[in-house]
């Protein structure tokens, strides 16, 4: 395994500026890693493209020490890659998801993710909804992910 701490992405996006949007979102510590094209595999949110990607990743020389899948339906197919090539989650390579999905709770070890602010987005939409049409306009407007530490990560000393 790499010794020096590296990001590996699965991913629904290939293109590189949706890849630094995520990456210039990532909670500090993360971003403090640097970007490497090598580390992203594209999935389709299914634990089969999160199976795929991740043995995609598990088979460079030097496999990253931590995953960022973008969702948590991803992440349950990464756990299985992960095992199948004799790794441990956790203790070799840590993963967090993305959505806070029911599933995250009732892996083992239990997913760190990123919760989907479901109820701030809703509130958000109907505010505009609720407003007079003022052109064509497309701001970007950002919610709070709150971040649900569980099993599947450490944290970088």
């Amino acid at each position: 395994m790499n010794a020096r701490p590296s990001l590996g992405f699965l991913s629904i996006f290939t293109r590189r500026v949706s890849l630094d949007a995520i990456f210039n979102n990532l909670p500090v510590p993360l971003v403090l890693l640097p970007y490497d094209g090598r580390l992203v595999a594209e999935g389709n949110w299914t634990p089969t493209s999160g199976y795929e990607a991740m043995r995609k990743l598990l088979s460079l020389e030097q496999p990253p020490t931590a995953v960022f899948c973008q969702n948590d339906k991803m992440a349950m197919g990464c756990f299985d890659a992960i095992r199948e090539f004799g790794l441990r989650v956790r203790e070799d390579i840590s993963v967090m998801g993305y959505d806070d999905d029911e599933l995250s709770r009732h892996l083992r070890p239990q997913l760190t993710t990123l919760e989907l602010p479901h109820c701030a987005m809703g509130t958000w939409a109907i505010g505009q909804l609720a407003k007079k049409p003022s052109g064509h306009s497309r701001a970007v407007h950002k919610v709070t992910c709150t971040l649900i530490e569980r099993a599947s990560s450490v944290r970088l000393s």
